[in-house]
């Protein structure tokens, strides 16, 4: 029988840094369909609150640098600099692996991109 030793995580969810541009809505040539704005991506988090592993941390530049402060990611910071004078807005959160929707969302969304995804 093999005994773990050290820290062991049982978590089921991944955090995600991301940059969005709200301003401008992509419409499928297709379909019709749009993407989602930062604020209907929040509030889809919010509706599956009942789910412990999903957590809003922070909305916005400011408390987005704020929050991941004690991450050690610079490139990530330098990058929000130059994604935020381009009219970009931020969000971080906690999304769990479950959560097939909201993160098929992030992944095929033209207007988001990912800053950090720490599995």
């Amino acid at each position: 029988m093999k005994i773990r030793q050290g820290f062991v995580s049982n978590s089921s969810s991944s955090s995600f840094l991301i940059a969005i541009k709200d301003k401008e809505v992509c419409t499928c040539e297709k379909c019709g369909r749009t993407d989602f704005t930062l604020e209907q991506i929040r509030e889809g988090i919010e509706q599956i609150s009942s789910n412990s592993d999903n957590e809003w941390k922070a909305l916005g530049f400011d408390d987005v640098m704020t929050a991941i402060s004690d991450l050690d990611c610079n490139e990530v910071e330098k990058k929000m600099e130059v994604l935020k004078a381009l009219g970009y807005d931020f969000a971080y959160f906690y999304l769990s692996y479950h959560d097939t929707l909201v993160h098929s969302v992030i992944k095929n969304s033209k207007n988001i991109e990912v800053l950090y995804n720490g599995d």
